[in-house]
């Protein structure tokens, strides 16, 4: 049950009706209620496990919140660490830890059998479990209280429109949102409807479309090379971003309707002119999650800036690993750390050339030099993200290196697909400028009613008209993490 099915569109009708029918008291317990019977839809033998975390951090937090004593409080913030992080360690990288460790003893000559389990990663354990952590480490901190409410509390952990794939909340922003003396807007449910088909247009018409390119590229069976490969990579950033930025933003409108304000997860650029740009725009609530708990406290251990460079690096090799239990992933993340640490390190030399040639930070010019040098730092640390394993990544730099052939089609995506995929995204960044930072109910709250209609009547017809059939379209991408 996805966003963009049948199923949850009468799920999220029934769970409205009810929700403004109720007395405020209960909003939060139908709330809880309708969040677990989404969860238990995908697969019914993980809702225990999420219960399960939530009854062990919400009695940390008590523990921590109740205990004076710095051992005790580091006792219990410790237990709720390890015990979140066996589990996910467990689900998502055990076969991943057992394969690795058997080639390892092979290597030396020890005879080691590989176990591998067959349990199926749970939905949305990275991000409920990155949740419930940064809720007890920040108890333990002292930059919240303890919820005392077992119910509210479970909401938090649950919470429907952004259980499987963020935004990942604080308690200090959530939790005293689930409090829910809410009543039907009129405004407000405008505003998350207009997230919600602005979402749904970047799924359904560019991520899905893109996807069709990127699939056949990925695919190495087909042979493509040169440009084509490059190109391939190229979408898949732009696939993966605006595929993320969907999900997020439809989350936000769906929790907007609720009455609840869901964190701002992604900017509105498409094109990124640095590491540090893109990290700015990208992932936010991840981001600021590793820079708080993970960063912050590496860097401070530290005596000088090579000290912050170095954890700067083990945070994103952390990062990668986070996206999925493959050397691939690990070193996608480990080239952003080399290259945002290389970017801090050159950040005055670069202004002070910039400026030199007359390029302040406004300039057009700039920006382009910008997104010119950064590209094929994306495109190559795109082929290890997205490539099955390691040798697969490496045999596209291969092909993508090989001109010989400049056909820029991909199988079945011909070049007519290829130029609709450009006039798209050439659409969608326009609208990107206009935004600027805004999102974009703010952005139609400020135009006249026959701007906002035609808005509503063009993206419509866009997603009737350029939707693709239920064998093409793919599933979320952030669902496998």
């Amino acid at each position: 049950m996805t966003f963009i099915s049948v199923e949850f569109l009468l799920f999220i009708v029934g769970c409205l009706a009810v929700y403004f029918a109720i007395p405020t008291q209960w909003k939060w317990l139908w709330l809880l209620v309708c969040s677990y019977i989404f969860y238990g839809y995908h697969n019914l033998l993980y809702v225990p496990l999420l219960l399960f975390s939530t009854i062990l951090d919400y009695q940390a937090g008590i523990k921590i919140g109740n205990s004076a004593k710095p051992g005790s409080r580091k006792l219990w913030l410790g237990i709720s660490i390890f015990i979140n992080l066996a589990v996910l360690v467990f689900f998502k990288y055990f076969n991943f830890l057992s394969s690795e460790f058997q080639s390892l003893a092979q290597f030396f000559g020890a005879p080691v059998s590989s176990f591998q389990h067959n349990y199926m990663l749970p939905l949305g354990i990275s991000f409920y479990t990155f949740q419930t952590l940064g809720y007890s480490i920040d108890v333990y901190r002292k930059y919240i209280k303890p919820e005392r409410h077992f119910g509210r509390y479970a909401l938090y952990v649950s919470f429907f429109p952004q259980l499987v794939a963020g935004p990942i909340e604080r308690g200090k922003k959530l939790l005293p949102q689930l409090r829910l003396d809410v009543s039907f807007d009129y405004q407000r449910t405008v505003e998350g409807l207009q997230l919600i088909l602005w979402g749904l247009f970047k799924k359904v018409v560019i991520a899905d479309r893109l996807g069709l390119y990127v699939n056949e590229i990925f695919n190495l069976s087909q042979g493509h090379k040169g440009p084509a490969v490059i190109i391939g990579a190229f979408l898949f950033g732009l696939q993966i971003l605006f595929d993320f930025a969907a999900y997020s933003e439809m989350a936000i409108g769906l929790a907007r309707i609720l009455g609840v304000r869901l964190s701002k997860n992604f900017g509105n650029a498409s094109f990124f002119t640095s590491p540090i740009h893109m990290w700015s725009q990208w992932h936010i609530t991840l981001t600021s999650w590793f820079r708080d708990y993970v960063y912050f406290p590496l860097s401070k251990s530290g005596k000088n800036k090579w000290s912050a460079h170095l954890a700067l690096f083990i945070t994103f090799l952390i990062t990668g690993l986070w996206h999925g239990a493959s050397w691939g992933f690990v070193i996608w993340g480990g080239l952003h750390g080399l290259y945002l640490v290389f970017d801090h390190i050159t950040v005055t030399r670069r202004n002070e050339l910039y400026n030199s040639l007359g390029l302040d930070k406004s300039s057009s010019t700039r920006h382009l030099m910008g997104i010119l040098a950064f590209l094929p730092f994306n495109i190559i640390s795109g082929f290890f993200f997205r490539a099955g394993s390691v040798s697969d990544a490496m045999t596209l730099i291969g092909r993508s290196l090989d001109w010989s052939s400049v056909y820029l089609g991909a199988g079945r995506v011909g070049n007519n697909e290829v130029l609709l995929i450009i006039l798209l995204l050439i659409a969608t960044e326009f609208l990107n400028k206009q935004l600027g930072k805004r999102q974009i109910h703010e952005y139609l709250g400020q135009k006249p009613t026959s701007v906002r209609w035609l808005f509503y009547f063009l993206v419509t017809q866009a997603i009737l008209l350029l939707r693709l059939s239920d064998i093409e379209k793919s599933p979320f991408i952030y669902f496998e993490f």
